[in-house]
């Protein structure tokens, strides 16, 4: 199932901040033919634009949704153009960029037609430019972090960044991608023959690259209430430093510009997801997006029509700066079991195939690891032939 539509259909949606004070207006809870669920955001560079509508299913089916056909899909902006989206695939409605690329500054509104005849709209959404990526470095830092009972201390790789407020709010997300290089610890060696040598041979010397999403619970950022005309200095990411970086870590950093109803939006259900869940804590607030019914305008969608704009920097970091030395290999399920069948008294005694445990083939070669190529990315600089 979407994880990422789970969690929205967990929040469940109340009231967008705004003017209304939440107490005073009670949201209807649709029926089944009503509810939909809403994924359309839209990002300014794509080269397809796509906005996928579902239902949750009834309880007794495997899927917790299911998709939304034959709907009808248009974005409206504020001259009155419109844009219809095309059904491509099941309940999946897109337009190709060279039929709508959103433009700065203007306003946009989604509406969506049902097959039942029902009509939902959403609030208007300004497209706003995003500022360049400023200077950013790296820091290998200390921080204290709770092991059990204790408070111990360990080394972390900050990444920050510097921040320009003006007398305009800003609101911003930051999302990220790595790539990095790795070797398997017995690359090579005879004894990832099946009946090749006991004793490992030397191994042969070949890097592999993967690429990884680097998971964060909505890191937004504001500068909502902060003191015009100043920089700030931002920790951007932490990352804990591994056999990731003993090649190097290639890092690309996504900046993306929100509208402020969305920053609201994306705040409050980062808030909710944050809370313990203890018996003590306040029941979790629906949250709810800008996406009406038209008959009912306490009727609400799942979900958040907006559109972002982004921009990106791609950093490299070198082990060089590390505090503290890594392991250049990963050890896990990479173990052998060969001395325990090694007699020292009787180097010629036979040990039978069978009680040799070999190493897993990725700890053998490690193109086997999933998304694992042996091709160097073109952004990723010169492997240091020393390592």
């Amino acid at each position: 199932m979407n994880g990422k539509l789970l969690f929205i259909i967990y929040v469940f949606s109340s009231l967008l901040i705004s003017c209304i004070d939440p107490f005073d207006v009670k949201v209807q809870q649709p029926n089944a033919d009503e509810l939909i669920v809403v994924d359309a955001v839209l990002n300014q560079e794509s080269a397809v634009h796509s906005i996928i509508l579902n239902r949750p299913s009834s309880i007794n089916q495997n899927s917790g949704y299911k998709r939304v056909s034959k709907a009808i899909v248009e974005i409206i902006d504020s001259n009155n153009a419109c844009f219809e989206f095309t059904e491509t695939s099941n309940g999946r409605y897109s337009i190709d960029s060279s039929m709508f690329k959103p433009i700065l500054g203007v306003q946009y509104s989604l509406k969506i037609e049902l097959p039942n005849g029902l009509v939902y709209k959403s609030e208007e959404e300004e497209l706003k430019e995003v500022e360049p990526i400023d200077s950013v470095w790296v820091l290998p830092e200390k921080t204290s972090f709770l092991a059990g009972s204790n408070v111990t201390e360990g080394d972390v790789i900050n990444i920050y960044t510097n921040i320009t407020t003006k007398d305009e709010s800003i609101f911003n997300q930051y999302e990220y991608e790595g790539t990095f290089g790795f070797e398997s610890i017995y690359q090579g060696s005879e004894v990832c023959d099946e009946f090749g040598p006991i004793l490992h041979s030397a191994r042969e010397e070949l890097v592999c690259f993967r690429s990884e999403k680097v998971d964060l619970p909505l890191n937004i950022l504001s500068t909502d209430n902060l003191k015009d005309d100043n920089i700030l200095t931002q920790n951007i990411l932490s990352i804990l430093p591994d056999r990731r970086f003993f090649i190097g870590y290639s890092l690309l950093i996504k900046k993306k510009r929100l509208s402020e109803n969305y920053f609201n939006y994306l705040d409050e259900i980062k808030t909710q997801n944050e809370v313990n869940g203890s018996l003590f804590d306040p029941p979790p607030t629906p949250i709810i997006g800008n996406i009406s019914n038209q008959l009912d305008d306490n009727v609400k969608a799942l979900g958040f029509f907006t559109l972002i704009s982004e921009t990106n920097k791609r950093i490299f970091i070198s082990k060089e700066i590390l505090r503290t030395e890594i392991n250049r290999f990963s050890f896990e399920n990479c173990s052998d079991n060969f001395e325990e069948f090694f007699n020292p008294f009787d180097p010629d005694a036979i040990i039978l195939e069978q009680n040799i445990r070999r190493p897993d083939p990725i700890c053998c070669d490690c193109r086997l690891y999933p998304g694992a190529t042996d091709q160097i990315p073109e952004y990723f600089p010169p492997l240091n032939q020393d390592n």
